[in-house]
């Protein structure tokens, strides 16, 4: 919404400037009122659907409409031939496709993020990406060093001992998790 002066079709006037010249008006919100310059007059404003990868939406000279003033607009093709056009539609679907799987991209890599695994013992491990590799690490050392246990930080960062088993335990239901989640459909 916007303000205009049907005298002169200035419009839109800014708020701030028609506050200034009518310091006592107000403009109550979903009610018919009357403005203390005859030529002054609210501009209604809704831009027209318009397809944005082949089409300019373009503002126009505002239209008396039903006793409203309406903004008006116009829809230009922006492009000669039904190739370009094609091609524009194309480009805009490839990009709109792009966005809608990085934003599933993202939504997976915050769910792999929480994964936490409980093991058969009732021990929860967080089960994201780092957190496998941290097993991995911890498996593979253990089996060289010959340790039985070691200590491990949980998930809600408790501390306990685990053994490889254990650990093997972990890294495989996270990594199911983790591949349940991976597939984006």
């Amino acid at each position: 919404m916007g303000i205009l002066n049907t005298q002169t079709m200035q419009h839109p006037i800014p708020y701030e400037v028609f506050l200034a010249l009518h310091p006592n008006t107000s403009f109550p919100p979903g009610e018919d009122f009357v403005l203390p310059d005859p030529f002054v007059r609210v501009l209604e404003s809704a831009k027209p659907d318009f397809v944005y990868a082949t089409q300019q939406c373009r503002e126009a000279a505002p239209v008396l409409v039903d006793d409203k003033w309406v903004q008006g607009w116009s829809v230009i093709e922006i492009f000669a031939t039904q190739a370009e056009r094609d091609v524009s539609i194309a480009a805009a679907q490839a990009a709109q496709d792009a966005n809608v799987r990085l934003a599933a991209q993202k939504e997976r890599d915050a769910a792999v993020d929480v994964i936490t695994v409980t093991t058969a013992s009732g021990k929860v491990f967080d089960g994201n990406e780092a957190s496998q590799g941290r097993m991995q690490r911890a498996i593979a050392t253990m089996a060289v060093t010959g340790a039985k246990t070691i200590p491990w930080v949980l998930a809600g960062n408790k501390t306990a001992k685990v053994g490889a088993a254990e650990l093997t335990e972990a890294l495989s239901l996270a990594f199911t998790a983790q591949a349940a989640i991976w597939v984006i459909k």
